[in-house]
Formats: C-alpha cells, sequence, structure tokens
C-alpha cells in the first residue's frame, strides 16, 4: 500500500512539474504537459506560445501560467506556431493581442477554433491550408486581419458565416464583399477592411470608410470604377495596395488627423488631383504611395512627414506644388519623371537623397550640369573642371553624384559633411580629396573609395588600402595682403593674401594654395583692441598682425567710439582684477593720467557719462 501511495505522490509531482512548466532549452522556454511551448517576452512582463507542433486533439490555450510561484498572461501565438500539427480543435483565451503568420496554417485535422471573444489582432494567412475548418466562434472582439487568414478552408468556400448585403463579417472586420451593388454601406459596428476585401471589383462605384480604422493591403486594388471614397476621423491606416488601380479615383482625397501610415503603392494609379496630407500623423510616405497618378498636380504633407519612399511619386508628369519643407530624406527615383517639379526651395531642409529621385524633374533640369545641392545634399554634378570643391553646408553626398566627373584631379569635401553613399565615387578616377570633416562616419564611408590620394585632418584614418592617406597639419599665410596699414575704425581688406594648406603624406611635407581646393577663409580682428588678425579656413586657423594706427579716446576703454556705462563697467571690472590688460585700452582708461587706472578715474568717467565734467 505505502508503495503504491509513493507511486501515486511521484505521478502527482510530476504533473504538477509539467503543469508549471520545466525548462526546456533554457530560462526563458517553458514546456507544458501537452507539448506545447511557451517562451517569455523581450522585457519578462508575458508569456508567447511559440510551439505547438506535437499536439493532438483539442487544444486549450490557457490564460495564464504559474512559473515560480508567478503569474504570467499569455499575450500572443508565434508565428507557424501549430503550423502542420495534428490538433482538431483551439481554443483561445480572451488575453490574448496578437496571433502570429500562419500559426494554425495547414493543420490537416482542424475543425473548429474558439477566439475566445479576445481582442486579438490576427496575422496573414494563419488558417490557410488549413481545409476542413468549419467551426469558428467567439470573435466578436476581432479588430484587425491579415492577409488570406482563411485561405483554402471550407469555412469561407461555404461562407459559413451569414454575409449581410453581401459582406462577410468576421467580428468588426469586414473579411471580403461578394456582391455587385455601385453603393455599398458597411455596417456600423465595422471598423477595419479585410486586405483583399474589395479587390477587383468593378461595379463598386462609391463607399463610406467613415468608421474604418484601418485598411487593409490590397482592400479595394482594381476597383475600376470606385469613384467616390468618405474618410471619416477614424482612419489609423491606409495598407499597402490599398487604392492601387482604382483609375475612377479622382479630385481631392483628404486624411484626417488620425492618419498615421501610408502604405506602399497606397494610392498608385489612382486619377487623383490633390492629395491633402496637411493634417495627418504620416511619418513617411510609402514606397510608390501615389506612383503613375498621371493626374496629380498637388501633394500637401504635414509637418509630421520627415521621409518621402522609394518612387513614391515617380511617373506623376503633372505634379508640380510640393510643400516638403520638413522632410529630411528622399527614397530613390521619388520624383523621377515628374517633370513640372521646378522648386527647389520646397526641399531645403532634406539631408538624404537617394539616385535618381529628382531625374527628369525641372529642378534637375535647371541645374544644367552644375552642382545640383537638393537641401543639404550634394543630388548630383557633372561638372568637368579638374578641381571641384562640395558646397559648404552640404551634409549628405548621394549616390552616384560624381558618375559624370571622371576628369577632375582635386575634390574638396567640406566640415559639415555627416555622410557618403558607397556609390558617390564609383566613376571617381585617379585624384586627390581633401576632407575637412570632423564626423567619423564621413571616415567610414570613404573606405568604399576605389583609388586616390586622400588628405584628412590629423586623428583621422582610413582603412582602405585602395588609397594613399595623408594628413592634414594646419594653414600658413605665405603672401601678406596687399594692405598693410589701418586705422582701428577701417575693416580689414584680404586682397593680395595668399594662404597654404600644409600636408603630409608618407612622411613628406607639401602645401597647396587654398585658391586651388576652394572654400573662402573666413577672418577675425577687432583693430580697436589689436593688430592682430586671425585666420580660419575649413577648421584649421592661423594669425598675422597688419600695422593699426589707434587713436586714444579719453574714457573709451572698450574703443568702441562711444564713452558710455558699458566704459564704466569695463573700468571696474579691471580694478577688480577680472579683465585682462589686453582687453582695455589702457592709454584711454587712465583719464586722471597718474598711477595707473584707478579709482579715481572711475569717478572722472562716472561724472563724464553724467555731463558733469568734459574729458577733452
Amino acid at each position: 500500500m505505502k508503495k503504491h501511495l509513493s507511486a501515486l505522490v511521484l505521478a502527482i509531482a510530476m504533473i504538477l512539474c509539467c503543469i508549471n512548466l520545466v525548462s526546456a532549452e533554457n530560462n526563458a522556454t517553458f514546456t507544458d504537459e501537452n507539448g506545447v511551448v511557451y517562451q517569455f517576452s523581450n522585457d519578462s512582463s508575458y508569456l508567447i506560445l511559440k510551439s505547438g507542433l506535437n499536439t493532438a486533439g483539442t487544444v486549450t490555450v490557457p490564460s495564464t501560467i504559474e512559473i515560480n510561484k508567478t503569474s504570467y498572461t499569455v499575450k500572443e501565438v508565434a508565428s507557424k506556431a501549430f503550423y502542420g500539427s495534428s490538433a482538431t480543435a483551439i481554443n483561445l483565451p480572451t488575453t490574448l493581442d496578437y496571433i502570429g503568420d500562419m500559426a494554425f496554417a495547414y493543420c490537416p485535422q482542424l475543425t473548429r477554433v474558439s477566439f475566445g471573444r479576445a481582442k486579438v489582432t490576427l496575422g496573414n494567412r494563419i488558417f490557410a491550408g488549413s481545409a476542413n475548418l468549419t467551426g469558428v466562434t467567439n470573435y466578436s472582439s476581432l479588430e484587425k486581419i491579415g492577409y488570406g487568414v482563411f485561405e483554402g478552408t471550407e469555412w469561407l468556400q461555404t461562407k459559413s458565416v451569414s454575409t449581410v448585403n453581401g459582406a462577410l463579417y468576421l467580428g468588426k472586420v469586414l473579411v471580403t464583399y461578394f456582391g455587385d451593388a455601385s453603393s455599398f454601406s458597411i455596417s456600423s459596428s465595422c471598423t477595419c477592411i479585410a486586405p483583399d476585401a474589395f479587390s477587383g471589383n468593378t461595379t463598386l462605384t462609391s463607399i463610406d470608410l467613415t468608421n474604418i480604422k484601418s485598411i487593409g493591403s490590397s482592400a479595394f486594388e482594381d476597383c475600376t470604377e470606385l469613384s467616390s471614397v468618405t474618410f471619416g476621423n477614424s482612419l489609423v491606416e491606409v495598407g499597402a495596395y490599398a487604392f492601387d488601380g482604382c483609375s475612377s479615383l479622382g479630385g481631392e482625397i483628404a486624411l484626417p488627423d488620425t492618419c498615421e501610415k501610408l502604405g506602399a503603392f497606397a494610392f498608385s494609379k489612382t486619377a487623383i488631383e490633390t492629395a491633402d496630407l496637411s493634417k495627418t500623423n504620416i511619418a513617411s510616405i510609402g514606397n510608390g504611395a501615389f506612383k503613375n497618378c498621371d493626374s496629380l498636380c498637388q501633394v500637401i504633407l504635414s509637418e509630421s512627414t520627415k521621409h518621402i519612399g522609394n518612387y513614391a511619386f515617380q511617373g506623376d508628369s503633372m505634379l508640380s506644388d510640393i510643400n516638403a519643407q520638413n522632410v529630411l530624406s528622399v527614397g530613390y527615383d521619388a520624383f523621377k519623371g515628374c517633370s513640372f517639379l521646378s522648386d527647389v526651395e520646397n526641399f531645403e531642409n532634406v539631408e538624404s537623397v537617394l539616385s535618381g529621385a529628382f531625374d527628369g524633374t525641372i529642378i534637375y533640369e535647371d541645374a544644367n550640369g552644375s552642382a545640383l545641392v537638393i537641401g543639404k545634399t550634394l543630388y548630383k554634378t557633372e561638372e568637368t573642371a579638374v578641381s571641384l570643391a562640395v558646397a559648404d553646408g552640404v551634409k549628405s553626398i548621394s549616390p552616384y553624384a560624381f558618375y559624370a566627373t571622371e576628369e577632375a584631379d582635386l575634390l574638396a569635401l567640406p566640415t559639415s559633411l555627416e555622410s557618403i553613399d558607397e556609390n558617390a565615387f564609383i566613376s571617381l578616377s585617379d585624384g586627390t580629396i581633401f576632407v575637412f570633416s570632423q564626423n567619423d562616419t564621413v571616415y567610414t564611408d570613404l573606405q568604399a573609395l576605389p583609388t586616390g590620394t586622400v588628405y584628412v585632418p590629423e586623428g583621422k584614418t582610413i582603412e582602405n588600402d585602395n588609397i594613399s592617406l595623408g594628413y592634414i597639419k594646419g594653414i600658413s599665410v605665405t603672401k601678406a595682403p596687399n594692405k598693410s596699414e589701418y586705422d582701428s575704425t577701417e575693416q580689414f581688406d584680404p586682397a593680395g593674401i595668399e594662404i597654404e594648406l600644409l600636408t603630409e603624406l608618407n612622411g613628406v611635407e607639401c602645401s597647396y594654395n587654398i585658391s586651388e581646393i576652394g572654400y573662402e577663409p573666413s577672418y577675425t580682428y577687432n583693430f580697436s583692441i589689436s593688430p592682430s588678425i586671425k585666420v580660419n579656413y575649413c577648421g584649421f586657423e592661423t594669425s598675422f598682425d597688419v600695422s593699426v594706427e589707434i587713436s586714444c579716446v579719453p574714457g573709451d576703454a572698450n574703443r568702441d567710439g562711444n564713452v558710455n556705462s558699458d566704459d564704466i563697467l569695463l573700468i571696474r571690472k579691471y580694478i577688480a582684477g577680472l579683465v585682462a590688460e589686453k582687453d582695455i585700452d589702457l592709454a584711454a582708461a587712465d583719464i586722471a593720467g597718474a598711477n595707473g587706472v584707478n579709482s579715481d578715474d572711475l569717478l572722472l568717467l562716472r561724472k563724464a557719462v553724467a555731463g558733469l565734467v568734459s574729458l577733452k
């Protein structure tokens, strides 16, 4: 009896261990008594059903599981979790948020599924190929589904759920439309149009989407007669290809402020004339979103839109007006063939442009082969000069920017540069490149250079065996300017000055006149204080002196031409030891003319500023 009791206790203990889950692979993965594998989410706050491939019969997914005396909620079913399993029925908990792609696909014995009234989002082709699925229940809270969810199932083939005016609903989702009406009223409880729901319909001419939050991919694709669509203030997402090929859809489309996503090719090949996205929160215009819209003339973007995707407006030959001042990046071929696009100032803040983006536009044609800068990006240049300097202020260089400049022997890259596409210099022949940027990303990007000699600031390097690497050591004034004598009120005249860039290559020092390289130096001086002129060239500095005739005005300690309270403050600071001698005109400050600058001078200056005495 004791032996039987011990065996029973041991069996119960083993079952409890299974129920409480025992680690199958590592601390983040667990398997229950039915062979269902769970794993922790990234932040370990809930569980994901990872795999149930070895299951059979009815599978009931629990809402919570206790692990080491802590309860965890089951919120997800991973992609292909039960793919091809022998499960006959699936009971899902109300706690689920998401079911991954093909989670229950090609399960030959699966006949029914209960969604447990969960407010769950379904991925793509969840039950695809599970041919015997006929029973779908407790789905009233479903809000969003992917494409092909019931593809190849008996449930879909026999329209197991009653259609409403030709539409098949699943919870709050319109799964598909079987009707042929010209105008269709969607159920007021519906908030999502499933992918492909109306795809290829040739009778529908108008539809009201006022209550819809999400429009699935290809939902209205090739609805060639659809000419009127009403969007409401609930819309969050327009999926890829949603209205692609709706060739009768014209006039203006205006998306609401709730809209956050515009998918690839969403409105391509439509007859839209104006796209008003000004109130939306769309950060990125999807690839090809308005491609080949032959009638599109105006696009109004919102302040939220920072990126325009690849070929987003390609082939829109009538597009002439777009406000893209807030856009930071433009994908390849984005505006290719927009032959009326002419105002480059609309893209003044763009920091990255990919190849072909503005080919075939007036913007490109007006450059006439000169360096075309789009915002802060060198897009392309066809200049044939042997010496080229990328404009100061440019932050990035686009792919193939120098494809037509094989003859350039000398190229200069500015201090403002932050990135270079790896194909920017793909056709550049052997030459010399001066790089003045301090941004390390630039030197990583230059690892793709095919050949040449590159000079970089000391402390920078390029891991590239194809090039000869030299260093920029500084600058030097090798010829003084023509004018060398000034009074304290004159402006410096740099005419005649010559400045050289000092470099070193393989231990050998050499220099280049900056006039050969490009970029203007800047000069900083204050002749009322000092005869010294500071020269700055692309981050490198030197200085030289000229002759300055400084006329002393009693009391004008700061040499600004005025005697006022500013001079009083300066003298006070000098007496207190807070100002150096080089920063004050001591002769002008020594008003009393005895014992240096002291409180007597300060008193006289106060009286003079108050109009009580004259210092002349």
